[in-house]
């Protein structure tokens, strides 16, 4: 199993990004066959998330689903978004393993998805939240679900949208005093550092999509 990560990573190292996910693809069937399914599932996911092939995905897929694992499942439907480019999802996996804390390193996992996705990818609210987590400078939500008010919900889901204290207001119809007060105890409520912390914790808990 080292082995085909160490021939992996250098094959990435020289470019080759769909010899080395065949590689460990290849390596992980044959320590399925063998029966070592979990060693074989961390050499699927960490292949395909290096490049997301559908095809190879498709033959690996029903073999994960047989994992019965949080990590592997949250792993597994983060791969399953990256193959489909699906940004926005790709982002709450992240977020989510982010938030569950569940022993996956999500600045390298929000990195790999940015490097797959590569530099053709659209400019979004999602694809910034993937960039500052990959960058360290967003923080994993509170442990334990906080209760927000119908306004607090509210706010929060503007500043996920990337909306500015003003125009939240202009959206409201209230004033933007009142809506840096919300904002304020918003993020002492959360914990938050930073806005984007508001949104990853939406995204984690699933209160925002």
């Amino acid at each position: 199993m080292q082995r085909a990560v160490v021939t992996g990573r250098r094959l990435v190292l020289d470019g080759d990004r769909k010899k080395a996910v065949r590689t460990l693809v290849d390596a992980g069937n044959a320590l399925w066959e063998r029966g070592a399914k979990v060693a074989a599932a961390y050499l699927y996911l960490d292949g395909l998330q290096l490049d997301p092939d559908p095809e190879m995905w498709t033959d690996v897929h029903s073999r994960l689903k047989q994992i019965d694992s949080p990590v592997f499942m949250h792993w597994t439907e983060f791969v399953d978004h990256l193959v489909s480019r699906d940004v926005e999802s790709v982002a709450r996996s992240v977020a989510r393993i982010q938030f569950k804390r569940d022993g996956i390193n999500a600045p390298q996992l929000a990195q790999r998805a940015l490097d797959a996705l590569g530099a053709d990818v659209t400019d979004s609210p999602a694809l910034r939240e993937l960039q500052a987590i990959a960058s360290g400078k967003t923080q994993a939500a509170p442990t334990n679900q906080v209760e927000l008010t119908a306004r607090e919900l509210e706010v929060a889901e503007l500043i996920a949208s990337g909306l500015s204290n003003p125009r939240i207001a202009e959206a409201l119809v209230v004033s933007t005093r009142t809506v840096e007060s919300h904002v304020n105890r918003l993020m002492k409520k959360l914990g938050a550092q930073q806005r984007s912390d508001i949104r990853t914790y939406l995204l984690a808990t699933g209160l925002w999509s």
